[in-house]
């Protein structure tokens, strides 16, 4: 009886042993498979950011060559507008040098008239010279008396030698009335502007491109209508020189 409560002992202990023999490696088995799956989640997370990361790099390089691109061409405009200015510069200081030379040749040119009604003034980069009207017709007159045409002698000589600037003749009276005829100050004015541009082109064939005629009548006083003097003043024939503005668009451009 002993021996078979002993037998019966030993069976069950290997029964027992080998069912927990079969139940380990399954838990295990299962424990790995879940350890498994996590991985592979993991690991199709970590390749789905590595996507997304090696997309936005992508970009990242796309956006720094378009900039970098951008800059090397607004350096480039940068660098020619700076040319542009530099050559703008240049043409301009020539062209303030040449009239400086103008002024001062007109000056000396037209010395022996400037104290009987002339005048040498440069304002804004423009020369003008102011005839008073005694210097240059009779009175109520638009024909140039005879040191009139001494004087635009002097004028058409240096003006020959500067063939690309345009010359505005404009006349002017002082606002007393005055009728001849159909004619009137503004009339007036007009003819002695055209008198000095057909002396200066038929006489000394500068061109008629470069002149232009006008008469401003009392309309434009530089000067006091109420005094002698003043009035004086105001009967004026005024010969202005522009400088080559063409010139220096040109070179902008």
């Amino acid at each position: 009886m002993i021996i078979m409560v002993r037998t019966y002992v030993t069976l069950l202990v290997i029964g027992g042993s080998l069912i927990f023999a079969s139940c380990g490696p399954s838990k295990k088995m299962r424990a790995a498979t879940a350890r498994i799956d996590s991985l592979s989640t993991a690991n199709a997370d970590l390749l789905k950011l590595k996507g997304s990361l090696e997309d936005s790099v992508k970009a990242g390089q796309d956006a720094l060559k378009t900039a970098n691109e951008a800059l090397q061409n607004s350096k480039t405009e940068f660098e020619t507008a700076k040319t542009e200015l530099s050559k703008t510069k240049t043409l301009l200081t020539e062209e303030q040098q040449k009239m400086d030379a103008l002024r001062n040749r007109l000056s000396d040119e037209l010395k022996d008239f400037l104290g009987d009604g002339g005048e040498v003034k440069f304002e804004n980069g423009t020369i003008t010279i102011e005839m008073l009207s005694g210097l240059l017709y009779p009175s109520g007159s638009a024909v140039v008396n005879a040191k009139g045409k001494k004087a635009l002698d002097a004028l058409a000589g240096v003006l020959n030698d500067y063939p690309d600037l345009v010359v505005n003749i404009v006349g002017g009276t002082d606002d007393k009335p005055f009728r001849r005829g159909n004619n009137d100050n503004w009339g007036l004015s007009t003819q002695r502007a055209n008198s000095v541009v057909r002396i200066l082109t038929k006489k000394y064939n500068i061109a008629p491109t470069r002149l232009v005629a006008s008469g401003k009548g009392e309309f434009d006083p530089v000067a006091d209508n109420s005094t002698a003097g003043g009035r004086a003043q105001n009967r004026r024939t005024e010969i202005v020189i522009n400088p080559d503005i063409d010139k220096v668009w040109s070179a902008i451009q």
